[in-house]
């Protein structure tokens, strides 16, 4: 039996709720939990999935926890909360339930924002009352669901990621139309200010014409004279204003020009696995400097170790993208000659009479064989990575090695789908990342190695067993 719900939908992501606003979230959800569960594919996703156990009884069926969901033409792959990837036929699934966190973290003030929630909990009590087994899962399912509820029900409501009560956030959003209301009534002044201004003006210049009539020809000739002059002179600065206003429209619309540019060479950087994961990285390092962490302290690379980097493993040229990490920091992505490596290279170039010095970072990715098991195969491709890397530092190839037997026995031990070892050596910091085996078209195994040099792994960011 197929469980009711479309195949195609999918359950809003975080970021989407988020932009889309809380009431877009609350439609969505609400949606998707009352045709039967929130669909698969949401990341970070935290569902019961009910399936047969001996027989068709529901006495028999049995409940797995899962994070992740994706439905297929006769089957789902579930990522298992603590046994990892697992495949269910779809006549095996009895019914599914499922919710993005973020819903937890939105404002929750009205009604209509816990409604999502409140399904949630109506379509697991339904479960539970036709199948036994869900009401083992379901207390430690529903916990943080039922915990908003409480505080719900204790009159706290949460605004802009905090809890408070009721009165709180009545003064909180009192408080903000008080400053609205203020900062219009300061434009309101300071443009009743102006126009009082300009009327002084106008009627001292029109004094200054009165009492000029009454003098001589003479002086009223050359009054007249300076005036004109005056005259001139403003509508030349007025022309010199728009000119300079035309200039920096010209100016603003050449650097958008640029910036599509550059996002149309990022969306050109490839599209296997050695590009997806290498871009997923680099994603993964701009969001943490956006969020103002440090991931790019940089490195010295001698101009002769990148030229030969250049030249002997990513021949192909340069790709400028858009600016990265701030606007003194520019990137470009480079691919070797035969297309199974790629690199994305950052830059930071110190201020004009700072003593900063030109910074590096590199961000390399190469496909290697391995056998079934995750064990990498000798072979040209892991000649290339030893090679790049040594091409900038000696002593980083010595240390490739171990960060490699490191990262691949930390993969096998913890299941995880990547993992990152620090890889440092002298003043070259970095570090190094494996991905889980993957299996290609050509019918073998191959994994792909990140290395990351000049490009810091915030820790604080990701567990140091995996992400």
């Amino acid at each position: 039996m197929k469980p009711p719900f479309p195949s195609e939908s999918r359950f809003p992501t975080a970021a989407n709720v988020l932009l889309r606003g809380r009431s877009w979230a609350s439609l969505v959800t609400l949606m998707a939990v009352s045709l039967g569960m929130a669909v698969p594919g949401a990341a970070w996703a935290l569902g019961l999935l009910v399936l047969k156990g001996a027989n068709t009884s529901p006495e028999f069926a049995k409940v797995v926890t899962f994070s992740r969901c994706e439905e297929f033409a006769v089957n789902y792959k579930v990522q298992v909360t603590g046994s990892g990837e697992k495949v269910f036929l779809i006549s095996e699934v009895f019914g599914m339930v499922e919710y993005d966190p973020v819903l937890l973290a939105v404002d929750l003030v009205d009604l209509q924002d816990y409604a999502p929630l409140l399904e949630v909990v109506e379509r697991t009590r339904t479960l539970e009352a036709r199948y036994p087994a869900v009401r083992q899962e379901s207390p430690r399912f529903l916990k943080p669901i039922l915990e908003v509820l409480l505080l719900r029900d204790q009159g706290m409501v949460q605004y802009e990621g905090r809890w408070m009560t009721r009165a709180s956030y009545d003064r909180v959003k009192e408080e903000q139309r008080q400053k609205v209301k203020d900062t219009r009534a300061m434009t309101e002044a300071l443009e009743r200010t102006r126009k009082l201004e300009i009327q002084r003006q106008e009627e001292e210049a029109k004094a200054m014409v009165q009492s000029a009539a009454n003098r001589v020809k003479a002086e009223e000739q050359a009054r007249m004279e300076e005036e004109d002059r005056r005259r001139a002179a403003q509508r030349k600065m007025e022309e010199e204003q728009e000119k300079e206003a035309q200039l920096l429209a010209e100016k603003r619309a050449q650097e958008e020009k640029e910036q599509s540019r550059l996002r149309v060479n990022w969306n050109r950087l490839g599209s296997g696995p050695t590009a997806a994961l290498l871009k997923a990285e680099w994603e993964t390092l701009q969001s943490w400097y956006r969020a103002g962490r440090e991931t790019f302290p940089g490195m010295d690379l001698p101009g002769a170790a990148e030229a030969l980097l250049m030249q002997q493993h990513f021949a192909k040229g340069s790709t400028d993208l858009p600016a990265a990490q701030g606007s003194t920091q520019p990137a470009a992505w480079m691919e070797s000659a035969g297309g199974s490596s790629l690199m994305i290279r950052v830059v930071r170039t110190g201020e004009s009479g700072s003593a900063e010095a030109t910074r590096s970072g590199l961000l390399m990715a190469f496909q290697v064989p391995t056998d079934a098991k995750g064990g990498l195969v000798a072979g040209e491709e892991i000649r290339s990575l030893a090679a790049a890397v040594g091409d900038v530092s000696r002593e980083l190839q010595r240390a490739l090695p171990r960060a490699m037997t490191v990262a691949l026995t930390s993969l096998s031990q913890t299941g995880a789908l990547s993992q990152r070892v620090p890889l440092m050596v002298g003043g070259t910091t970095g570090y190094l990342a494996l991905s889980r085996p993957l299996l290609g078209e050509d019918g073998g195994y191959h994994q792909v190695v990140l290395v990351a040099l000049g490009l810091a792994d915030d820790r604080a960011a990701v567990s140091p067993n995996g992400r």
